[in-house]
């Protein structure tokens, strides 16, 4: 899958997506708040994106989360963030993207290549995804954790990139109507390295909108996704409803 990152920074400075629970957090995002139970604090909305903020224990490192709507069908949004060979289509500033394992029952470790302007040192990524659906709810949860692989050992000194963490992520999407999927997107992610956390929160405060604006024109506009599409809605479909 993408995946990240596939849902994956603005991959720009270097992040990825974090959740509360498939359905519960895609239904989450109705009120802005201090007043929100899990500690959410809505920073912006834009384009139909509305964005929030979060600190978790002792971290200095902020957690996003973003949620919108994609006027496409839901299983062609979910094909767009599975196909990690065209993640360089959409996911900001990815210079490469790779499964490098197919594990099975859902599980995958993937690896992201992302480039950063100068001075910053470009980042990369090696992660399990773990893909949940659940077909009474018609809903795709994916959880996206840092996990060591032979495939993609850790940069050596003297190497011009440094090995991020994801502490955690997931993307979640939930069918609406045939030509509508709503879409959450969540991330706490240490970029490691010296960037001060107050540097890196402030730049990461785009990465909601950034991310789902640009999965949302490229699941709506871009084409050759109909065979991976037709693929999930066969492994995955919804349960049959009465009435």
């Amino acid at each position: 899958m993408r995946s990240y990152f596939l849902l994956l920074l603005p991959i720009s400075l270097l992040l990825a997506p974090h959740a509360l629970g498939a359905d519960e957090a895609l239904e989450k995002d109705s009120s802005a708040d201090t007043a929100d139970p899990f500690g959410w604090k809505m920073i912006y909305e834009k384009d139909g994106v509305k964005a929030y903020q979060h600190f978790t224990g002792d971290s200095k490192l902020a957690e996003f989360k973003g949620t919108g709507y994609i006027a496409e069908d839901f299983y062609k949004v979910v094909a767009v963030y599975a196909d990690t060979s065209r993640a360089q289509e959409w996911v900001s500033d990815c210079g490469e993207a790779a499964e490098l394992e197919d594990k099975g029952e859902g599980m995958k470790i993937c690896y992201n290549y992302t480039k950063l302007p100068w001075p910053a040192t470009d980042r990369d990524f090696v992660y399990r995804e773990t893909w949940r659906f659940d077909p009474v709810a018609k809903s795709m949860q994916v959880i996206i954790k840092s996990e060591p692989h032979p495939d993609k050992p850790p940069p050596q000194k003297g190497d011009k990139v440094i090995r991020g963490e994801l502490l955690y992520s997931e993307f979640n999407a939930l069918y609406v109507s045939p030509k509508e999927t709503k879409v959450m997107v969540r991330i706490h992610a240490d970029p490691k390295g010296s960037l001060a956390p107050s540097i890196v929160n402030l730049v990461s405060r785009t990465w909601p909108w950034e991310s789902i604006t640009n999965l949302r024109k490229q699941s709506v506009y871009a084409k050759g996704y109909d065979e991976l599409t037709n693929k999930i809605k066969k492994n995955y479909p919804f349960a049959e409803t009465e009435g």
